[in-house]
């Protein structure tokens, strides 16, 4: 089972140019433990013998590749500034919270999270969450100093291909 309190969250930024602008960072959840978890998911083959049991890999062992991100980006029209990578905290939030569904209600023909266990098996693949933000353009009633620091389209689409390239090379 996965927890809010079994993960946490660090910032990166994924822009050093002459253009950069504070908000070119990435917000990145991963589990504490991620190295044991994924070492801990790994299936195994159980063979007893009258004078001993081996314990083996199988031959599909969960690997980064059958893991997945969920990455999100804010809304606000590239414009406004009280959207940031801390918007996505409430879904990560609820996301973790899935494989708790059904808990208690193992008798109830109708649950199907828990008969299934789809939720927990989603989570589990879950390696990492990433919100990605990204300079703005001037607001209505913005500041002369917040429009001197206002970038123009395309520049947002060009932040978020950076962010998306920096993740990529972080190989999550």
């Amino acid at each position: 089972m996965s927890t809010a309190s079994q993960w946490t969250w660090q910032d990166h930024t994924y822009h050093h140019g002459p253009d950069a602008t504070s908000r070119n960072i990435l917000r990145i959840w991963h589990r504490k433990n991620h190295t044991e978890w994924l070492h801990r998911k790994q299936p195994k083959n159980t063979t007893s013998t009258p004078s001993s049991t081996t314990t083996t890999s199988s031959s599909s062992p969960l690997t980064t590749s059958s893991l997945f991100c969920i990455v999100f980006i804010h809304g606000g029209a590239w414009r406004d500034p009280s959207n940031t990578v801390a918007d996505f905290e409430p879904a990560v939030n609820w996301f973790l919270s899935l494989d708790t569904i059904g808990q208690g209600v193992e008798n109830d023909p109708t649950n199907i999270y828990q008969r299934s266990g789809i939720l927990a098996r989603l989570v589990d693949r879950i390696a990492s969450f990433v919100s990605i933000d990204y300079s703005l353009s001037a607001y209505p009633g913005a500041d002369n100093a917040t429009r001197d620091k206002a970038v123009v389209h395309p520049r947002h689409l060009v932040d978020v291909h950076r962010a998306l390239r920096y993740l990529r090379g972080m190989r999550l």
